[in-house]
């Protein structure tokens, strides 16, 4: 059987990774301990904080029915908040989210996603891929600690633009198209409260601002009653300061939000800050939402490919398998045929 290893279980790599295990051999590598990339949780007791992602919404009538899917399978709850849009400090528009254009998010917290995905599927967590090897038997991927896994037929990469520039070897077709995609960053504050704040919203889009979103985590279905904030900042602003102390940062964003929300957000007993380093890219509308090198066996997938969404990695998994799975498929019967 076709052997593959994709590296990174985001939600791109589990979705591309559920697909072929149908005709392959299938080992996904993740160098961080949780799974769904930017489908993520981060826990500070009693706070639960949707550090990442923070929610789902279909365009795509073939994404619907797969959210419709996990709806069904009690993984997925409409989120019906309070949605406001916050201009300069001042609320200019309010309407409550609904079944007309459904919010879902993961029941109890963001990263059910990736934990679902994964079921039945073999991932090897705490492993970053820094290289690929290629040998006589096949493609042979270089873990940080200097070992190797190997050997594959196929080797898939689903993991940011720039990191997969990185890894991936000169002769992959597509290389320089991948190192000129460039994805923005996102500083995300997470503040904890001992007692809630009184708010008329519960997500709120900011405008003119360094944040570009804050939302009530704690509003979302089936999470924990501690009150908790997450305020995210704007991608332009966020590339400007990467490197930055991150207390500084902090600070900066904390001292922002006051002024946009109006809220003692001062008061939070708990704060911390999480850096995406790339956390999102917009449109690529008519770019392939899959980037495949059928001479070198090769492959790189991901939301940067189509938008920085979770449908964008759905899609962009999906375009793979469906170019992907004749060719192993016509291989499989080629060799039970032979």
């Amino acid at each position: 059987m076709t052997k593959i290893a994709i590296i990174g279980a985001g939600v791109s790599g589990l979705i591309a990774a559920r697909d072929l295990t149908f005709c392959a051999d299938v080992t996904l590598f993740d160098k961080s301990r949780g799974l769904g990339g930017r489908a993520a949780t981060r826990y500070a007791t009693p706070y639960e904080f949707d550090h990442g992602c923070q929610f789902i919404q279909g365009q795509s009538t073939e994404f619907n029915r797969f959210l419709e899917g996990l709806v069904e399978q009690r993984i997925l709850k409409r989120w019906d908040a309070r949605f406001a849009e916050i201009d300069s400090g001042e609320i200019t528009h309010q309407r409550q989210w609904g079944a007309d254009q459904p919010h879902y998010v993961p029941r109890n917290r963001m990263n059910m996603l990736g934990h679902h995905l994964a079921e039945g599927l073999d991932v090897i967590r705490e492993a970053q891929i820094t290289g690929l090897n290629r040998k006589n038997d096949g493609w042979y991927v270089t873990h940080h600690m200097k070992s190797e896994y190997g050997p594959f037929d196929w080797v898939i990469s689903a993991i940011p633009s720039k990191q997969a520039a990185d890894i991936l070897p000169e002769e992959f077709t597509h290389l320089e198209v991948i190192s000129n995609r460039k994805m923005g960053g996102c500083f995300s504050l997470m503040l904890g409260f001992d007692t809630p704040l009184p708010t008329e919203w519960d997500a709120a889009v900011v405008k003119n601002a360094n944040i570009s979103w804050v939302a009530i985590n704690s509003s979302k279905p089936e999470r924990s009653d501690a009150f908790s904030v997450l305020i995210n900042s704007t991608n332009n602003w966020a590339d400007k300061y990467l490197d930055d102390d991150r207390n500084w940062v902090q600070e900066y964003l904390l001292t922002e939000a006051i002024k946009v929300t109006n809220l003692p957000l001062h008061q939070a007993s708990h704060k911390a800050l999480h850096l995406w380093r790339y956390a999102n890219i917009e449109s690529q509308a008519g770019k392939p939402a899959s980037y495949i090198d059928f001479d070198n066996n090769l492959a790189a997938i991901g939301d940067w490919c189509v938008k920085g969404r979770i449908e964008g990695a759905f899609k962009s998994a999906k375009d793979l398998s469906k170019q992907l799975l004749p060719v192993l498929d016509q291989k499989r019967f080629n060799l039970i045929s032979a």
